[in-house]
């Protein structure tokens, strides 16, 4: 075997052209040995070609400009370079291949999770758990990473959400290559996949010749349903596919849910006698535009920690189901935070805390906790110090907390929501 690039060794047609001029090359001929010579002029000269394994015009003159720039002439008939791939082409082609270092592209980062191995002795299982284990890492290379709440750079463990960007947004990726680039050569990145189903983005600058961070900019939203087709694709030169990173998608997700007095509860309420107070819930999409969250559902969370009886009565809690972040027109969220009509004493408080999840149709994101979406509600029966009289006042306020999603290990934590409410004073 003559030829020693991976581009060429071991290819019969190839090998035969590279020791005998009778199996020379020509134009017209097809086949995959053709390709590899259009893929090498592509990679060495940057030759306008596609890899179709067909010696047409546009290959004789690319396999011309090669023989000419490197002054390839059989002096023993030739006075001027040919378009035709023989002996001494085939050499300098096989030659130039070898020596040329092919870089490796790594599109975004790895990421380290550890894998728990144990011995398959039933016997000894339980002893090998925690006395014979390895850590054995686990890598991945993760490129757009959806922070939550979502943030144009860096990474926030553990990774919560499915690979996306808002759209209109940014996120920094970091793109390796090793070696660097010389000469002319180049990294051409961009975009593929991208259509009105899957969404679209950008990313900038478009070729880069050393390790960078590049930015990719989301555009139009991922159709419901066809999240994580998008994909980073880092061609050599702009002809040879080095790398193409996992899929992700362009969504809006919601954050900062707000809490703002609507009215007093104080009477009967679907035929019990409650006290407390309504509230309008607003939240903002991550991509500064509302009228974005057109696909996301959310759901709260709400848990009582602590309810002293009496004052106050059994009561368990209906927490809504998912309902669209965007209400139909005419309409708004409101939260209604009422308990049945405590006793006139003693003293004493309900307390509660809650947020709120969220699941999005168009990168596949469920039960993810809103950012900014945690509240404190307390009821509290308290003695007037000037009556005397037991009266009765709700107050909820954004606080910092972790809940449990029902029917599931699964604890989500959220920041503080932003409400200061105390609802009006009921005479009990």
């Amino acid at each position: 075997m003559s030829l020693k690039s991976k581009a060429f060794a071991g290819d019969p047609l190839l090998e035969a052209a590279a020791v005998s001029d009778a199996a020379h090359i020509v134009p017209g001929t097809k086949g995959e040995h053709v390709a590899r010579i259009q893929r090498a002029l592509m990679i060495l000269d940057k030759a306008d070609l596609v890899a179709d394994g067909s010696y047409g015009p546009k290959t004789a003159a690319a396999v011309l400009r090669f023989k000419q720039k490197r002054n390839i002439i059989n002096r023993k008939y030739q006075t001027q370079a040919d378009n035709i791939v023989g002996i001494m082409t085939m050499t300098a082609l096989d030659k130039e291949m070898q020596s040329r270092v092919d870089p490796t592209v790594m599109i975004g980062r790895l990421m380290f999770a550890v894998s728990l191995q144990t011995t398959s002795d039933v016997r000894s299982k339980a002893l090998t758990a925690t006395t014979n284990a390895t850590n054995v890492p686990v890598t991945s290379i993760r490129s757009i990473i959806r922070n939550n709440p979502y943030t144009p750079t860096g990474v926030n463990l553990p990774i919560e959400l499915p690979p996306s960007v808002p759209p209109t947004k940014t996120y920094a990726v970091e793109v390796t290559i090793d070696p660097p680039l010389t000469g002319d050569d180049f990294m051409e990145l961009s975009i593929v996949n991208g259509s009105t189903i899957n969404g679209t983005a950008t990313i900038s600058p478009a070729r880069i010749m050393r390790s960078s961070t590049v930015i990719v900019t989301g555009g139009t939203q991922t159709m419901p349903k066809k999240g994580g087709h998008l994909q980073i694709q880092a061609k050599l030169n702009g002809q040879d596919v080095k790398a193409t990173s996992e899929g992700f998608s362009v969504c809006a997700h919601p954050i900062d849910v707000k809490a703002t007095f609507v009215r007093d509860v104080n009477g009967v309420v679907e035929q019990i006698d409650k006290v407390g107070m309504r509230v309008k819930v607003t939240m903002d999409s991550d991509s500064k535009t509302f009228s974005d969250l057109d696909q996301v559902e959310v759901s709260e969370l709400i848990e009582t920690f602590n309810r002293n009886m009496p004052p106050f009565k059994d009561a368990p809690e209906n927490p809504s189901g998912y309902t669209p972040v965007i209400p139909p027109k005419g309409l708004s969220m409101v939260d209604t935070h009422a308990e049945p009509r405590p006793s006139a004493g003693p003293r004493g408080t309900a307390d509660k805390i809650q947020m709120h999840i969220f699941r999005c149709a168009r990168c596949g994101a469920n039960d993810k906790p809103v950012p900014n979406s945690g509240f404190d509600v307390q009821h509290e029966v308290f003695q007037d110090p000037a009556t005397k009289k037991f009266r009765h006042k709700v107050t909820k306020k954004g606080t910092k907390i972790g809940m449990r999603i029902p029917g599931t290990q699964t604890i989500v934590k959220t920041n503080a929501g932003t409400a200061t409410i105390v609802s009006p004073i009921h005479d009990l």
